[in-house]
């Protein structure tokens, strides 16, 4: 079955079908081109313009919706306990140009051990934990022609991300 636009999202659209989950990585939600098996096993071609988000209804038959469902992941969660800190770990992230979620009491970002031990390190109340990681600030690295700040880094990314 061939996606070209996505029809609406279970947090504010009413669903009367069975729903079928099409299983994503986090990584995945921003690709405009993927080839994604449903669990009752239905091939989907998914080919959007726009960010993919958990709950998006991505086709429909008369008996079933096919909606995103975001496999949770492993995080690096630092616990915030000030506006300070927030600021603080914010910009230690951003400086490695990871991607992170912002919530009210903390900052989460995909679990890699340098970054653990490092935030660790600087004094911050961090914890390895599984959850899915969604509504994250797209943040784009070195493979961004316009990013600049006079430096090289010796360090490589898994993906370009934008913000």
């Amino acid at each position: 079955m061939l996606v070209s636009r996505v029809l609406g999202n279970t947090s504010v659209d009413p669903i009367t079908r069975e729903i079928v989950d099409v299983i994503f990585d986090w990584h995945e939600l921003e690709k405009h081109r993927i080839k994604k098996t449903a669990s009752d096993g239905l091939e989907l071609g998914i080919m959007v313009d726009n960010l993919l988000t958990e709950g998006d209804i991505l086709a429909q038959t008369n008996a079933k919706s096919y909606v995103v469902k975001v496999r949770p992941t492993e995080l690096l969660k630092i616990n915030i306990h000030s506006i300070t800190e927030m600021g603080r770990a914010c910009f230690e992230l951003g400086n490695r140009h990871l991607s992170p979620k912002i919530t009210e009491d903390g900052v989460s970002v995909v679990y890699d051990e340098p970054t653990y031990e490092y935030m660790k390190k600087l004094g911050f109340d961090v914890e390895r934990v599984k959850d899915k990681f969604t509504d994250f600030i797209v943040c784009k690295g070195h493979g961004d022609r316009s990013h600049s700040h006079g430096h090289a880094h010796s360090h490589s990314h898994e993906g370009s991300y934008e913000y």
